[in-house]
């Protein structure tokens, strides 16, 4: 579906969080003067979260959303709310419930991201690192170039590579009969991230279309090294055991014809 860029004037757009086209409730803020102990949120432990998964769900959610840096509503209404905050808004997505916080007409939590989201078959520290650069490319394209470096390493080691050595890494899986044109994407992540990092080297400097291209290339990688072998893999175990003998039979007697 086509991507519909949030806004104000809008009562469905695709939702910051989810991604999703759903349609938006908007909610007004007020203020209300708070003592001193409040003015400091109490941010819970990450070990808290744990524990609180004994206790009911509304105060597992709330640790959990806490933790977070969730914008999220209380359970009991305020009936006394203050003074209205004007030029700050909320906006309720239907399709996640998750909210997004909007100065005059521009969203400030959760921060925009560029580009396309990480293939889910990545390891979770691999999106954790396209995330955070797609959150900071129109900043700092040359960081976001950085990061997917990073996640590229990441992405050998998830392969079965050591990730130590990203050069050794490509050349090995190469060897192992990787098709030449995922080299091809592997070396452009490289060679750019890597010197994106140096400053002089190569230019990126206000490059978004560059940085976007690199998750590109990574999602490129893991989709058919890693998504269609796992597709492939759950549609073969689909198989009638029957089925699945004859081809064990055919493999071990073409095996055999070779050895001869």
């Amino acid at each position: 579906m086509k991507h519909i860029v949030p806004s104000t004037s809008l009562t469905a757009f695709s939702c910051p969080h989810c991604g999703a086209y759903a349609s938006q409730t908007w909610y007004a803020l007020y203020a209300e003067t708070i003592s001193h102990e409040k003015r400091h949120p109490f941010i819970p432990e990450r070990a808290e979260v744990l524990f609180a998964r004994g206790q009911s769900r509304l105060d597992y959610q709330w640790v959990k959303s806490m933790n977070d840096r969730e914008i999220f509503f209380s359970h009991e209404r305020v009936e006394q709310a203050g003074f209205e905050a004007y030029n700050v808004y909320i906006s309720k997505c239907f399709n996640c419930k998750r909210n997004a916080l909007w100065h005059n007409q521009e969203i400030v939590f959760p921060r925009g991201r560029v580009g396309n989201a990480p293939n889910q078959d990545l390891d979770q520290d691999i999106c954790a690192d396209i995330e955070e650069a797609r959150s900071i490319i129109d900043a700092s394209p040359r960081g976001a170039a950085a990061l997917l470096r990073l996640a590229v390493q990441k992405l050998c080691k998830q392969l079965g590579e050591p990730g130590k050595n990203i050069d050794a890494d490509i050349q090995r899986l190469v060897d192992k009969g990787m098709d030449p044109h995922l080299q091809e994407a592997f070396d452009a992540v490289r060679v750019i991230g890597n010197e994106a990092v140096h400053p002089g080297e190569l230019d990126l400097k206000d490059d978004r279309a560059t940085a976007t291209t690199l998750i590109d290339l990574i999602n490129i990688v893991a989709q058919e090294m890693i998504s269609n072998k796992k597709a492939i893999k759950a549609l073969y175990a689909t198989l009638p055991r029957s089925k699945l003998s004859g081809i064990e039979a055919r493999a071990k007697a073409a095996a055999k014809v070779k050895d001869d």
